[in-house]
Protein backbone atom coordinates (compact mmCIF):
# COMPACT_ATOMS: atom_id res chain seq x y z
CA UNK A 1 0.00 0.00 0.00
CA UNK A 2 1.41 3.33 -1.00
CA UNK A 3 0.26 6.83 -0.13
CA UNK A 4 -2.68 6.86 -2.52
CA UNK A 5 -6.10 7.30 -1.00
CA UNK A 6 -7.23 4.04 0.52
CA UNK A 7 -10.84 3.03 0.94
CA UNK A 8 -10.62 1.42 4.39
CA UNK A 9 -14.09 -0.04 4.08
CA UNK A 10 -12.66 -2.41 1.46
CA UNK A 11 -9.49 -3.28 3.34
CA UNK A 12 -8.88 -6.03 5.88
CA UNK A 13 -8.32 -5.35 9.55
CA UNK A 14 -4.83 -6.77 9.14
CA UNK A 15 -4.05 -4.23 6.41
CA UNK A 16 -5.39 -1.43 8.58
CA UNK A 17 -3.28 -2.48 11.56
CA UNK A 18 -0.18 -2.85 9.37
CA UNK A 19 -0.79 0.57 7.84
CA UNK A 20 -1.10 2.22 11.27
CA UNK A 21 2.12 0.62 12.49
CA UNK A 22 4.07 1.24 9.28
CA UNK A 23 2.97 4.83 8.79
CA UNK A 24 1.75 6.47 11.97
CA UNK A 25 3.67 4.63 14.66
CA UNK A 26 6.88 4.55 12.65
CA UNK A 27 6.60 8.28 11.97
CA UNK A 28 6.20 9.05 15.67
CA UNK A 29 9.07 6.76 16.62
CA UNK A 30 11.33 8.49 14.10
CA UNK A 31 10.31 12.08 14.86
CA UNK A 32 10.02 12.08 18.65
CA UNK A 33 13.77 11.59 19.29
CA UNK A 34 14.52 14.47 16.93
CA UNK A 35 12.01 16.72 18.65
CA UNK A 36 13.47 15.66 21.99
CA UNK A 37 16.93 16.75 20.85
CA UNK A 38 15.55 20.06 19.66
CA UNK A 39 13.73 20.81 22.90
CA UNK A 40 16.88 19.97 24.83
CA UNK A 41 19.00 22.20 22.61
CA UNK A 42 16.55 25.07 23.00
CA UNK A 43 16.57 24.61 26.76
CA UNK A 44 20.36 24.66 26.90
CA UNK A 45 20.64 27.77 24.75
CA UNK A 46 17.84 29.80 26.34
CA UNK A 47 17.59 28.36 29.84
CA UNK A 48 17.89 31.47 32.00
CA UNK A 49 16.42 33.91 29.53
CA UNK A 50 13.18 32.00 29.02
CA UNK A 51 11.99 29.99 32.00
CA UNK A 52 8.99 28.69 30.03
CA UNK A 53 11.37 26.45 28.05
CA UNK A 54 11.81 24.28 31.15
CA UNK A 55 8.09 23.64 31.15
CA UNK A 56 7.99 23.01 27.40
CA UNK A 57 10.88 20.56 27.69
CA UNK A 58 9.26 18.70 30.59
CA UNK A 59 5.81 18.59 29.00
CA UNK A 60 7.13 17.33 25.69
CA UNK A 61 8.96 14.48 27.40
CA UNK A 62 5.90 13.53 29.40
CA UNK A 63 3.91 13.40 26.16
CA UNK A 64 6.70 11.44 24.48
CA UNK A 65 6.75 8.81 27.22
CA UNK A 66 2.97 8.49 27.14
CA UNK A 67 2.91 8.14 23.35
CA UNK A 68 5.67 5.53 23.38
CA UNK A 69 3.83 3.49 25.99
CA UNK A 70 0.54 3.86 24.11
CA UNK A 71 2.14 2.63 20.88
CA UNK A 72 3.72 -0.34 22.63
CA UNK A 73 0.45 -1.29 24.31
CA UNK A 74 -1.37 -1.22 20.99
CA UNK A 75 1.29 -3.12 19.10
CA UNK A 76 1.76 -5.76 21.80
CA UNK A 77 -1.69 -6.15 23.37
CA UNK A 78 -4.33 -5.09 20.86
CA UNK A 79 -3.10 -5.33 17.28
CA UNK A 80 -2.11 -9.01 17.45
CA UNK A 81 -5.58 -9.84 18.79
CA UNK A 82 -7.21 -7.89 15.96
CA UNK A 83 -5.17 -9.82 13.40
CA UNK A 84 -6.18 -13.13 14.97
CA UNK A 85 -9.79 -12.02 15.12
CA UNK A 86 -9.74 -11.20 11.42
CA UNK A 87 -8.56 -14.74 10.62
CA UNK A 88 -10.74 -16.51 13.18
CA UNK A 89 -13.58 -14.32 14.45
CA UNK A 90 -15.15 -15.28 17.74
CA UNK A 91 -17.30 -13.58 20.31
CA UNK A 92 -14.76 -14.36 23.05
CA UNK A 93 -11.87 -12.83 21.14
CA UNK A 94 -13.90 -9.75 20.27
CA UNK A 95 -14.73 -9.33 23.97
CA UNK A 96 -11.05 -9.68 24.83
CA UNK A 97 -10.15 -6.98 22.30
CA UNK A 98 -12.84 -4.67 23.65
CA UNK A 99 -11.66 -5.30 27.21
CA UNK A 100 -8.05 -4.52 26.27
CA UNK A 101 -9.11 -1.29 24.59
CA UNK A 102 -11.31 -0.30 27.54
CA UNK A 103 -8.53 -1.06 30.01
CA UNK A 104 -6.07 0.98 27.98
CA UNK A 105 -8.48 3.92 27.78
CA UNK A 106 -9.20 3.70 31.50
CA UNK A 107 -5.49 3.73 32.29
CA UNK A 108 -5.05 6.77 30.06
CA UNK A 109 -7.81 8.61 31.91
CA UNK A 110 -6.26 7.81 35.28
CA UNK A 111 -2.84 9.07 34.28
Amino acid sequence: MDNKEINWENETLTNLVNYIVKNHHKYLQEEMPEISKLTTTILRVHDLKHKEFFKIHRLFHIIKINLEQYIIKKEVNIFPLIKIYYRRPSKELLEEIINEINEMELNEMIH
